[in-house]
Formats: C-alpha cells, structure tokens, sequence
C-alpha cells in the first residue's frame, strides 16, 4: 500500500490523501526514493536528530526492503489502523477503570477487616487478584480488537494483505520496516495489548497503595494523559514516545524510522515501545500484590 499525501506536486487528488501521478512523475521511482532516504538522513544528521550509529542503522534497515514492490490498494486500511489505535486507548481507559476497586475497594466494601483476620494464603490471593485483572483488561482487549477484525474480514476480505507498506510525507519517502499490510496491523494490534497491559498494571499499583477506588481510577487516568502534557514541553519527545497513552505512537510504531541510544547502541523504538508498558505491567502487578499483602498485615 502507498500511503500519499502530497507526495508529487499538481498530482490529481482522488480522495482524502490519496494522489494520482503519470507515467512521467514515476520514472526512475526507486532511484528517487533512494535519494530522499538519503537527503532526509543527511538532513536529520544535520539538525541534531540522528547521530552517526542511528543514521547508519537507518540506511541497514532501507536495505532490507526488497524491490520492487508489491503495491495494492485496499479501501479502508488506514481506517482500520487508527481504529485499532482507537481501541486500544479505550481499552487503557476501562482497564483504569475496571482495576481501580480490585484492591481498594476492599475498605469501602469491609472485606479488607475480614482478610486482616486471615492467616494463611495472603499472597496466593493477591496473585489471584491480579491475574484475574489482567485476564479482565486482556478480554476486553480482545473483544474490541475481535470486532475490528469481524468488520475487515467482511468488507475488505483478505485483499492487499500481502501488499508492501510504504509512508510519504511532505515529498518525502520515510523508512519504515520491511513489512507487509498484514504484518503492519498485527503489530498494532500487539502494540496496543502490550498498552492496555501496563495501563492494568499501573491501576492495580494504585489501587493496592490507595484506599479510596476513585483515588485510584484518577491517579491511573492521569498517567494514561500525561503524554500530551511533554508535548508542550522541550526536550520531552522521546518520553512522550514510551509513555503508553500515546495515541501517535502506534503509527510511530508502524512507521519503524526512529532509533533511541541505549548504552551507546541504536536500539529501535520498537523494542522500546513495547518494553517500558510491558515493564509497567510486571512492575505494577508485583509491586500491587506486595503493597497489598503489607497492608493485610498491619
């Protein structure tokens, strides 16, 4: 799939985004491809973007595609991603919302004076109590994505699932991984589930470190927000790109152009993007069952 947006000047617009352009306009495509690759590396180098081991990972990455390539159009593919994005942030919110009283609820429902008296099996309960969240947050997780999926399947088929991805913005063709269309949505869809795993995780943290649900459910909505606030900010566009609430992210994700220095070393964002919420979901539940048996014993 090529993904246009004013990409040739005085193309003949179709629909919102997508271009035609003659035989003309797409003589020696690859070879000019190439050279944007090149110039925005170069350019990218310049304004302090990307150092030397970044821009050299990029260039390995752009040799990796293959060509030519298999282009396709299918109606409705774009469609379908940002739908996916859309669950996903709607699958974080609930799990904020469906994790809030698995802990604290307790005290307002008096079940906490009830546990403080057991003596055995504390922890067991408490690691039942997560897992049974976050099989919670994964069911509804999975049935938004099942929906999606009910609806390509239905109207678009399995057409152009095989077709190369390609992104273009402002005349210029970006790096993106070597992968198809359905490749493409199925790291979203992974993406997005690896999101609403650590949004689960962070709720729980707070409903077992606070005694009030709505405390909880709020100090988790925050943490889902707080993406938007470092885009006001300087400097905070790569925190900006990890936090799991990100909502560009997962075009980011599919995008694949960005590297981040760790230990010296270009690691792809990713890896990273998917790290840190699958980080906030072990960490968060672990430290959830901990905070909470604590507190049964006190």
């Amino acid at each position: 799939m090529l993904y246009i947006s004013g990409a040739y000047e005085g193309a003949g617009a179709q629909e919102a985004g997508l271009y035609t352009a003659d035989a003309s306009q797409l003589r020696r495509f690859y070879e000019l491809r190439h050279e944007k690759v090149l110039a925005s590396v170069e350019f990218r180098q310049q304004n302090g973007s990307l150092n030397e081991a970044q821009a050299a990972a990029l260039l390995k990455r752009e040799a990796q595609l293959q060509t030519p390539f298999a282009y396709g159009y299918t109606k409705g593919f774009s469609e379908y991603i940002r739908a996916h994005t859309l669950v996903a942030y709607l699958a974080d919110l609930f799990a904020c919302i469906l994790c809030a009283p698995v802990f604290a609820g307790e005290v307002k429902t008096g079940a906490d004076a009830v546990l403080k008296a057991a003596r055995h099996g504390r922890m067991a309960l408490a690691r039942a109590k997560v897992c049974a969240a976050l099989c919670a947050a994964s069911a509804l997780y999975a049935a938004g994505t099942a929906a999606i999926a009910a609806a390509q399947l239905a109207f678009s088929g399995t057409d152009g699932w095989n077709a190369a991805v390609q992104v273009s913005s402002e005349g210029a063709l970006y790096l993106v991984n070597p992968v198809n269309m359905l490749q493409c949505e199925a790291g979203a869809v992974l993406y997005g589930y690896v999101r609403c795993l650590g949004m689960a995780g962070v709720s729980l943290c707070f409903s077992a470190c606070l005694r009030s649900s709505f405390a909880a459910m709020a100090a988790s909505v925050c943490i889902l927000i707080l993406p938007e606030i470092p885009r006001f900010l300087p400097g905070m566009g790569v925190l900006r790109q990890l936090l799991p609430g990100n909502v560009s992210t997962a075009f980011a994700f599919i995008q694949g152009e960005m590297f981040f220095d760790v230990a010296g070393r270009p690691v792809p964002m990713q890896v990273l993007q998917l790290a840190v919420p699958l980080a906030l979901a072990l960490c968060g539940a672990a430290a959830a069952a901990r905070c909470w048996h604590r507190r049964q014993t006190v």
